[in-house]
C-alpha cells in the first residue's frame, strides 16, 4: 500500500496523511486505537497483516464480510461477543485509503516510545510468568504496542486467532507458509519474508502463558515518557540476541570447547610428527 501513497517516512503534515488521521479520529477512535485494544481490537500494523482490498470491504461492510465464512472475520467477530462493527459504506475507497495510511506510518512511528515492560502489576501466576518469557524470547524482534523494523505489532493477537493457530505459528511459521496458510504467507511477504526464528523449544504451556500476557498486555495504556532511541534499542536488541544465540546454540559451550581443545591436541600432535620427520 505505501508504494501507491509514497514511502513510509512521508511527512506527517502530508495531504493523506492529514486526511487518514482526521477520518480516523472521526470514524475509528471510539472503538479503536492504533497502539492500545479498546471496544475493537488493536490495530497496529494491520495493513500488513491483510490485504488492502480484503480491509476496505470490511470497513465498509463487515457484516458481509463475515457472512461470507470468512474465517479471520469469523474469529474476530466471536472473540469480541459477536459485537458488530457499523458499516462505513460511505467512504469512499480513497477515504479509506487514506486511513490506512495514518494507521501505517502511526503503526511503527508512535509520537511516545512504548514500553512493552511499563505494565500495572498483577497477580495472575500465567501472566507473569507469561511476561518474563516474552522478555527473554520475544523483545528482540516484538513489540506489543508498536510494529517493528522487522515484525508487526503483537497487540490483540491473540483476537485474530484461535491458541492451536498461535501455538503451531510460534513454534514453527515457516511451516504455516509452507502449508500456504493465507495468513502466514501474507505476513511473510509484508515484512519482506523475514523469517521467524523457530520457537520449538518452548513448550505449549509457555507459549500459553506469552500469549496470555500478550492478551493482557493488549488492553493497557503503554504510552511511556522513558524514551528509547533507535540505536539504544539496537543496543538493547543485540544483547538480547546474543543471550538466545548463546542459550539455543546448535553447539553447546561446553561442546564447543571439546571442540576446540581436540584441535589443539591434533595441532600438537601434528608438529610433533613433522619435528620427527625432519630429525631423520
Amino acid at each position: 500500500m505505501l508504494q501507491a501513497w509514497g514511502t513510509l517516512y512521508a511527512q506527517k503534515d502530508s495531504v493523506v496523511f492529514q486526511a487518514g488521521k482526521n477520518s480516523f479520529r472521526t470514524n475509528c477512535s471510539g472503538c479503536h486505537s492504533i497502539h492500545q485494544e479498546i471496544y475493537g481490537p488493536m490495530l497496529g500494523s494491520i495493513s500488513k497483516k491483510r490485504p488492502e482490498d480484503w480491509l476496505i470491504a470490511f470497513i465498509k461492510n463487515s457484516r458481509k464480510v463475515i457472512r461470507s465464512g470468512d474465517p479471520y472475520a469469523t474469529t474476530l467477530f466471536n472473540k469480541f461477543n459477536q459485537q458488530q462493527m457499523p458499516a462505513f459504506e460511505h467512504l469512499s475507497e480513497s477515504e479509506i485509503k487514506a486511513i490506512l495510511y495514518y494507521i501505517e506510518l502511526e503503526s511503527k512511528q508512535p509520537n511516545l516510545f512504548l514500553n512493552d515492560a511499563a505494565m500495572p502489576a498483577v497477580n495472575n501466576t500465567s501472566i507473569i510468568e507469561g511476561k518474563l518469557a516474552f522478555q527473554e524470547h520475544c523483545t528482540m524482534c516484538h513489540f506489543i504496542h508498536k510494529e517493528s523494523d522487522f515484525a508487526p505489532a503483537l497487540g490483540s493477537v491473540t483476537k485474530r486467532h484461535s491458541r492451536e493457530w498461535l501455538i503451531a505459528f510460534i513454534q514453527n511459521s515457516q511451516k504455516k507458509v509452507k502449508a500456504n496458510d493465507p495468513y502466514a504467507v501474507h505476513l511473510y511477504h509484508a515484512f519482506d519474508q523475514h523469517v521467524m526464528t523457530t520457537m520449538l523449544f518452548l513448550e505449549p504451556k509457555e507459549i500459553t502463558d506469552i500469549l496470555n500476557y500478550i492478551e493482557f498486555a493488549s488492553t493497557q495504556d503503554a504510552a511511556y515518557t522513558g524514551k528509547l532511541n533507535k540505536d539504544e534499542y539496537r543496543k538493547q536488541a543485540a544483547i538480547e540476541i546474543r543471550k538466545v544465540t548463546m542459550k539455543y546454540s546448535v553447539i553447546p559451550l561446553t561442546s564447543l570447547a571439546l571442540i576446540v581443545f581436540s584441535l589443539l591436541f591434533l595441532l600438537i600432535f601434528l608438529y610433533q610428527v613433522y619435528r620427527f620427520v625432519i630429525l631423520l
